[in-house]
């Protein structure tokens, strides 16, 4: 998987205090230059809590030998993590200023293992007790200069050595010369006569390791920036108080979700803005029990309003149709977040909201294209505008750590972000985390029944396959490489037809324009939905109707006939039927809306998306029911028209 490049690498670090800095020359506590930590892009680093120091050093010990977590990790250090690009979690864990290995989950074994780095593993010489392979002196210089560790060198390997692990080379004295992953039992290593026993990954000399780490705190490190922090305080002052003197009479809201970044806008928004703003809060129906308590701490903490809005069984409605969410296929989103996000503005932000979201350029490419301001297609009456756009979450963790604010304890619980518990963009790194979720039993007996429905192997769904609705590079690669099989071709539901509209003919005498409707649909429904292009619209008793005098993507049309088996007719006058047929553009856009009608009628899920978008409020849902209906106080402005989940995503 390529390293994406979302700007400068700024991790610096003071080797005086054994501190890390973020983008500073020259530390604030003692004056000392600074050197650069070599870390992969994008370089969106973070701290280490104590339960993620604990877990790594329990792996390390696990391949090494007891205590060899601790010779790599000493008690009292600062450490830092950088999320680098890989299959699932890829950690390179920072320790003094220099990674010295990658905490790394594995989806075929499940479980997680460490590859250390040369200059780490020198300080296991003398504790190995496990995962080491001894070789002949002779095979030294050239496994130094970049050759395989090959059988006929190996002299001694730990006997639960397994192909694949992560393992130490060693000469018979003990001295470390390189790491890398066995492709041989150990036993295999010393019996075999020709092949690679170990695939050299990190090498060099033999040397004594010499401990150059300092104990320190993250106090200290708050202390260490205290230059970064000032000039992104104030990019943030002038970035807020341009935005409150433009806004004018339209309400003022902070975004907050429960995690790091909204609470960091939050604390910018609340020092430096003349207007106290609300606290604005979309429960999706997914949250973890300990985000809902920190969104009402902080609530209570900071005294604020909390306009809030309940997704309810949103989530659950919309899976029926849909499908698992993906990475690929965020349906989830607009359904459980923007909808009612949409709706809770319509009916508490009437002349619109600005929101202080906590977005930041390094989490994604296509948020640091985003900008610092931006106009959500999905949700209408918001303006979303970011203090933290250029921050690193290193960045945050230390203002929030400076602040004392009260965060959220999953962090602490080994969770890089939060959002829904089931989030696609999950890893399954963090399963034992979201399996806590007392609904998580619910969705993994709707993810088996879509596995055994759609013809899915067990390791489809165990392994994080569902998370892509197409598999990426990176996991199409993954799949082959292990040989996996995710398709068993038992499978006997295909998705549903989705609606379609075939045009038979784009003019027939008469004016008539004449089409079949695919798939199964409500007449009823349909002609609820077809009062958006206004007119009169007749019912027969057997379903069929018949809508009058409508104007479709600006057209006047006279008449529309639908029949309860799919026929569907629109007549013209003379005129119409003459720019109709001389307008390309025209009659794209007349099918289109027809199409979108009946996608919307057919395979809406209840979101609230175009109940937001309705200045009449004309548009109607029962949120027991996610069913939505259209008044008589519709207008046929067709404002409602725009970004639709029924229309953008199609059933899995």
């Amino acid at each position: 998987m390529p390293a994406p490049r979302l700007g400068r690498l700024l991790l610096r670090w003071c080797p005086e205090c054994d501190l890390p800095l973020v983008d500073q020359k020259e530390c604030s506590i003692c004056g000392t230059r600074t050197h650069q930590v070599a870390i992969t892009p994008p370089g969106d680093m973070r701290p280490a809590f104590q339960q993620d120091i604990e877990s790594i050093r329990a792996i390390i010990d696990q391949q090494f030998g007891e205590g060899c977590g601790e010779a790599i990790i000493p008690p009292d250090r600062i450490v830092v993590l950088n999320r680098a690009p890989g299959d699932d979690v890829l950690d390179e864990v920072v320790v003094g200023g220099r990674v010295v290995g990658t905490y790394r989950y594995d989806l075929v074994k499940g479980e997680f293992d460490f590859m250390v780095r040369i200059d780490a593993a020198r300080a296991l010489q003398g504790k190995l007790t496990k995962g080491f392979v001894v070789t002949d002196e002779d095979a030294v210089p050239f496994i130094v200069k970049g050759a395989s560790v090959l059988a006929p060198g190996v002299t001694d390997a730990h006997p639960d050595i397994a192909p694949m692990d992560e393992v130490v080379a060693i000469t018979a004295d003990g001295k470390v010369f390189c790491c890398g992953s066995a492709r041989m039992s150990g036993p295999q290593m010393v019996e075999e006569t020709h092949g690679v026993s170990v695939k050299t990954r990190w090498k060099g000399e033999r040397q004594e390791y010499v401990d150059h780490t300092k104990p320190s705190t993250w106090e200290k490190a708050v202390e260490a920036n205290t230059a970064r922090i000032e000039y992104l305080e104030q990019k943030a002052k002038a970035f807020i108080a341009d935005v409150t003197k433009e806004i004018g009479d339209r309400d003022m809201a902070v975004s907050y979700s429960g995690g790091k970044d909204s609470l960091a806008a939050l604390l910018l928004v609340l020092k430096f803005s003349t207007r106290k703003p609300k606290m604005l809060f979309i429960d999706t129906g997914l949250e973890f029990p300990q985000t809902i308590d920190n969104v009402n701490q902080v609530r209570d903490t900071f005294e604020l309003e909390l306009v809030q809005r309940n997704a309810g069984e949103a989530f659950w409605h919309a899976l029926e149709h849909f499908g698992p969410p993906g990475r690929d296929f965020r349906w989830c989103c607009k359904s459980c977040k923007l909808g009612p996000t949409s709706m809770l503005i319509r009916e508490s932000f009437p002349k619109g909201v600005v929101s202080f979201i906590g977005q930041r350029g390094k989490e994604s490419e296509q948020r640091m294209k985003k900008g610092r301001r931006w106009q959500n297609p999905w949700v209408a009456g918001q303006e979303g505008v970011s203090p933290v756009q250029d921050w690193t979450a290193l960045d945050v963790w230390l203002y929030i750590f400076r602040s004392g604010a009260p965060y959220n304890p999953l962090y602490e619980q080994g969770m890089e972000r939060i959002g829904c518990w089931l989030c696609p963009a999950s890893n399954m790194a963090e399963l034992e985390i979201i399996m806590t979720h007392p609904e998580f039993p619910r969705f993994q007996e709707a993810l088996q029944k879509h596995a055994e429905d759609r013809g899915y192997t067990a390791q489809w769904y165990e392994m994080g396959f569902w998370r892509f609705n197409k598999l990426p590079p990176g996991m199409r690669e993954l799949r082959d490489r292990r040989e996996l099989n995710l398709e068993s071709g038992a499978g006997n539901n295909p998705p549903p037809d989705i609606i379609g509209l075939w045009v038979e003919s784009d003019l027939s005498e008469g004016g008539l324009i004449e089409g079949t409707i695919k798939g199964d649909f409500s007449s009823f429904k349909l002609a609820d939905m077809m009062k958006v292009f206004g007119g009169f619209i007749s019912i027969k008793r057997s379903g069929d109707f018949v809508v009058t005098g409508c104007s479709i993507a600006g057209m006047t049309v006279k008449e529309i006939n639908v029949s309860t088996d799919g026929k569907l007719t629109m007549s013209l006058d003379e005129k119409a039927m003459d720019v109709y047929q001389k307008n390309g553009k025209l009659r794209t856009r007349v099918r289109k809306r027809l199409l979108d009608v009946l996608r919307r009628s057919e395979s809406c899920v209840g979101c609230g998306v175009c109940v937001g978008r309705c200045g009449m409020n004309a548009i109607k849902l029962d949120e027991e029911t996610r069913t939505v209906l259209i008044t008589d106080d519709c207008t046929a402005c067709q404002d409602c028209f725009g970004k639709c989940p029924s229309v953008e995503y199609e059933p899995r």
